[in-house]
């Protein structure tokens, strides 16, 4: 599918100057649909910083446009931006997910981390697009981690 526009046939004469106007079918999402995918975290909504709630909020829309390799990104932006929250730094996934080998609150989810960690690599490379499976794996599994994460660690940020 190559890149699709609507052609608005408005003419606006601006000094003279015919000026066609395009958008871009898609630009824009109703914002309750964006919210609708992220409901079942509104409950810890208020615990996530500006960034993670932006990421979460550009992931659901990138979904909702089927722009799926951005919603797995932005996704995995948001889990790596609570995680440095929680142990410091400015590392990667990989990096975080060898912390929580020794953190018994988080271990059990090292490897769901891990899984994500491995995906995250693939998604960041141009030879990989991603399908609406994945994506909304990445979307299921990045607030279910939020949600377990920031519940076992609420006092240490």
């Amino acid at each position: 599918m190559g890149f699709r526009t609507q052609r608005i046939d408005i003419f606006i004469i601006v000094l003279g100057v015919i000026t066609l106007i395009f958008e871009p079918i898609g630009a824009f999402v109703d914002p309750d649909l964006a919210f609708e995918l992220l409901e079942e975290i509104e409950d810890i909504w208020k615990k996530l910083t500006d960034i993670e709630q932006r990421r979460l909020i550009e992931a659901a829309k990138c979904y909702a446009v089927e722009a799926y390799t951005a919603c797995e990104s932005m996704c995995y932006d948001a889990l790596v931006s609570v995680l440095r929250r929680i142990y410091g730094g400015q590392k990667e996934l990989g990096y975080y997910v060898s912390l929580m080998e020794k953190d018994p609150d988080l271990k059990n989810v090292k490897g769901a981390i891990a899984y994500l960690a491995s995906k995250r690599n693939e998604v960041d490379h141009p030879e990989r697009i991603s399908n609406r499976l994945e994506a909304t794996n990445a979307l299921n599994m990045t607030k279910q981690l939020i949600r377990e994460i920031l519940t076992k660690k609420a006092g240490t940020q």
